[in-house]
């Protein structure tokens, strides 16, 4: 083979596309977790209520400082009730 038997190990994981999305949220920054919706409802289903608090903290953070990541096409992607109220 022509990969050292050192790095194998870094190229494969068991960890499921939902586990890993899961994983960058809880453990991410903001963009990490922002990444989040652009994955399918029942990736982050089990931690929506954790999503949720973390959109209402942060919403008016990102109004004001306009982080890369947070775009209309972002804003799209969040379910509405899962906005805060002034933004639905």
């Amino acid at each position: 083979l022509l990969m050292n038997k050192e790095y194998r190990g870094s190229f494969f994981s068991m960890e499921t596309g939902q586990q890993m999305a899961r994983r960058n949220f809880l453990e991410g920054t903001d963009a990490m977790k922002a990444d989040l919706f652009s994955n399918h409802k029942i990736y982050w289903l089990p931690i929506r209520e954790k999503a949720a608090a973390w959109l209402k903290e942060g919403w008016t953070t990102w109004e004001d400082d306009k982080p890369d990541w947070f775009t209309d096409v972002w804003k799209s992607r969040i379910p509405a009730d899962m906005k805060p109220a002034a933004n639905r």
